[in-house]
């Protein structure tokens, strides 16, 4: 009997030798590499910059104290070409500097913080003479000639509005309305030029961190040309980043005035060449010290994953996120030079490549680990989502047995109450009191994910979750008054009981090289099982790499290789209902529920630590996407639809 984990509850087990080996055929078809000299898309020029935020919305501050061992330039960055081009304004010797919000503002410690008291440290507040200029030299130098004698008690200093592309000279900074218009009658009298109060909220300042006086101030917006425009700060040399809150960023920092909760903050971004950007994201998500192919393997992945979800936040401004809801990213400076150069071996080679899917980018997935088998995209988020390369297959190459400490293979126990307050502060209001009982309903086609799920509580009220990422995340972390009070599941690819649990793991399989194998004879790569029996929980049949990626064979096209010689696959399928063998887990207490799963994330596409496993038993970059999207292709970016 077949077991689809939908309809049927019976599960397959294949029953083969301790030592016997059965082929998989590894020998992988390259994925064509095509460097096409066509025109290139306009959406994907060469010199892609990808623009990253870093603190926006909630994580705001109205200030950044920033540092650089070559000094600053400072720069008009555009943001509506995806080349992103920057205009030098001029260029600062200092090596740490403050972007802060034009407000009022009072210093604490080393930085600033805004305030609704006039009694402040900065104003938001500032004149502006009538006069202009076309560079910050000639503002420079018009102000050491006419206004350093006649303002020698006040601050002046440049500023520049992005939307004429015009400098002008400021003086001062006030507290309040009443403070600045009597400035500005004092200061008329003194030069003779127009004067106009500017207004807090407008600008954001540069201020020379040990004077504590504004240096610059710069007006951002959009131009004539429709370009959108923010003031920039990037390292004079190339070989040096901008530092804040102890990472070290490579490009652009773009800060903007932007509002939240009422108040005016300064959003902070980072804008970057492209296979720059890469270095950051793979250090923040894989090991320098995993095997070359798994590193390409990955650089792949991630630029593709990068371009699919340009222009992500567009309510911000910026295409993707530093935080795991996009890339894990925090800058490129910091990383160890031993470690940087690993992950740019990986990106040049593969420079410019990406997965896709009928000659357009693929929209792609990747997590942590997945626990010996995917589960669709359209399992995972709905029919929306379908793909024909985001499909579940079973991954006997990951050894998710030997990585627990990376999660996965979790278990995690929850008290009835506890487990009512989690689903109700995740929004699941309908669960009144203390949970009663969960029951799976149903998993995910050719898959162990949990896609279905009904959870009922003490006085029989119940939800259904639907999908597996809404299992997923309605079972996440809870804490209350700094107390974590639920751990959460880090996959829905787990069982759950009451008191206890019977579960089953998967056979742990080595994938080895065959010492007997050559280019034009046998394949590469067999599979040697740990353990005596398989079970499987899939399609009849094992689950191969061909030339055409993951596909399943029935066993009579299966040969296992013995010392003696090629033999047929003579192994049975069998109702596991009947005899499986189950390992029993306890919880501490009889009434509280008790989940043990596999894997750490949503569990679509690409398996990090998978890949990670294929490259310590030599399979190639290709091979390995191959496995995991198949029906896809390796392009070079600048050749897509």
């Amino acid at each position: 009997m077949l077991r689809n984990n939908r309809s049927s509850k019976l599960f397959l087990r294949i029953l083969c030798g301790a030592l016997a080996l059965f082929m998989i055929l590894g020998a992988l078809a390259s994925f064509t590499y095509l460097f096409r000299s066509h025109v290139h898309a306009a959406d994907y020029p060469e010199n892609m910059r990808v623009h990253v935020g870093l603190k926006y919305g909630s994580s705001m501050d109205e200030a950044y104290t920033m540092s650089s061992s070559s000094g600053f330039s400072v720069v008009s960055q555009n943001i509506s070409d995806r080349t992103m081009p920057e205009t030098v304004l001029f260029k600062l010797s200092d090596t740490q500097l403050i972007a802060a919000a034009a407000k009022n503002l009072v210093k604490t410690g080393n930085t600033y913080y805004g305030t609704s008291s006039t009694a402040a440290d900065i104003g938001g507040y500032s004149l502006q003479s009538n006069r202009q200029f076309t560079s910050y030299e000639s503002a420079k130098q018009y102000i050491t000639k006419n206004y350093a004698s006649k303002l020698s008690e006040y601050n002046v200093y440049v500023a520049y509005d992005a939307v004429s592309s015009r400098f002008r000279i400021r003086i001062g900074d006030y507290t309040s309305a009443d403070s600045a218009s009597a400035a500005a009658t004092a200061v008329r009298s003194k030069i003779g030029d127009s004067i106009t109060v500017i207004e807090p909220n407008t600008s954001v300042y540069l201020i020379d961190s040990e004077e504590g006086t504004v240096i610059f101030a710069y007006n951002g917006g959009t131009n004539s040309a429709g370009d959108e425009l923010y003031l920039g700060l990037q390292p004079q040399s190339s070989d040096n980043g901008i530092y804040v809150s102890g990472a070290g960023y490579a490009g652009s920092l773009v800060y903007k005035c932007a509002q939240y909760g009422g108040n005016t903050k300064l959003q902070l971004s980072n804008v970057l060449e492209l296979e720059t950007y890469l270095v950051g994201v793979m250090h923040r998500e894989i090991s320098a010290s995993w095997p070359l192919e798994a590193r390409k393997a990955f650089a792949i992945t991630a630029r593709t994953y990068t371009i699919a979800n340009l222009n992500r936040h567009p309510s911000y401004d910026f295409d993707l996120c530093a935080s795991t809801h996009c890339h894990a990213y925090t800058g490129t400076f910091s990383i160890q030079d031993a470690y940087r150069k690993k992950y740019e071996e990986a990106i040049d080679a593969t420079k410019g490549m990406v997965i896709s899917y009928e000659g357009e980018i693929a929209s792609i997935y990747y997590s942590s680990s997945t626990g010996g088998v995917t589960v669709s995209a359209a399992d995972a988020y709905g029919e929306s989502a379908a793909s024909p390369y985001l499909i579940a297959i079973q991954t006997p190459w990951e050894k998710y047995l030997d990585h627990a400490s990376s999660h996965s293979v979790w278990h995690v126990e929850v008290t009835p109450e506890n487990l009512a307050a989690a689903l109700r502060s995740h929004g699941y209001t309908q669960i009144k009191d203390a949970v009663a009982e969960i029951r799976i309903l149903q998993f995910a086609e050719n898959s162990t994910y949990v896609y279905s799920l009904e959870i009922v509580d003490i006085y029989g009220n119940s939800i259904v979750l639907t999908k597996t990422e809404t299992v997923r995340l309605a079972l996440g972390r809870y804490s209350s008054g700094g107390t974590t009070l639920f751990e959460g599941v880090y996959s829905a690819n787990f069982v759950v009981g009451k008191g206890s649990v019977r579960y089953t793991t998967e056979v742990d399989t080595t994938i080895v090289e065959n010492p007997e194998a050559s280019l034009d004879a046998e394949p590469k790569f067999t599979v040697k099982t740990a353990w005596e029996t398989l079970v499987s929980r899939f399609k009849k049949g094992l689950s191969v790499i061909t030339s055409n990626g993951y596909d399943t064979l029935p066993e009579e096209a299966v040969s296992i290789i013995t010392s003696e010689n090629v033999l047929e696959y003579t192994g049975t399928t069998t109702d596991t209902n009947t005899d499986t063998e189950y390992e029993i887990l306890y919880a501490s207490d009889e009434n509280n529920f008790v989940f043990y799963g596999k894997g750490y994330g949503h569990g679509v596409g690409l398996s990090q630590w998978g890949l990670y496993d294929m490259g310590r038993s030599g399979y190639t970059y290709d091979q390995m996407l191959a496995a995991y999207f198949p029906t896809t292709e390796l392009t070079h970016y600048t050749d897509l639809k």
